[in-house]
């Protein structure tokens, strides 16, 4: 699960954690929900008061590459400024099906474009997701 300070952005799984005291008027407030392979959330939904700009919806184990099923999957009524994205097992080859599953507003990507050390990121695996991602725009 992600936790702390990334780039201007504080990203949090956890609702009382008191990460929202850190926030600075400009920053924005990206929590994160996980869910596991029944699509089920197993993470606390935060408290209302919190005015959050994002929720990210990635796998049990954010950060493995792993997805969850996305068919039994279904975001919760929560409110946010900006909506939702969807993390965990992206790649190329099934981010139309998880766009077309969920409607998220957005996506986040990594594993799923890097080269086979795991590390690097792949330029044609990153040309191969943007690609299909544009084509989204397009279909609708």
């Amino acid at each position: 699960m992600s936790h702390g300070l990334v780039s201007n952005t504080a990203v949090s799984s956890r609702p009382n954690d008191g990460a929202a005291k850190l926030i600075q008027p400009n920053n924005r407030i990206i929590y994160v929900l996980n869910a596991n392979d029944d699509g089920k959330l197993i993470n606390a939904l935060p408290d209302e008061k919190y005015e959050l700009d994002w929720f990210l919806v990635d796998s049990a184990k954010g950060g493995s590459g792993k997805g969850f099923n996305w068919q039994k999957f279904q975001m919760p009524s929560v409110r946010s400024k900006n909506g939702w994205l969807l993390a965990g097992g992206l790649h190329a080859d099934n981010v139309c099906d998880a766009f077309y599953a969920l409607k998220p507003n957005g996506v986040d990507v990594s594993s799923g474009i890097c080269a086979p050390d795991g590390i690097r990121k792949d330029p044609t695996r990153i040309s191969s997701f943007m690609r299909n991602v544009k084509s989204l725009g397009r279909s609708q």
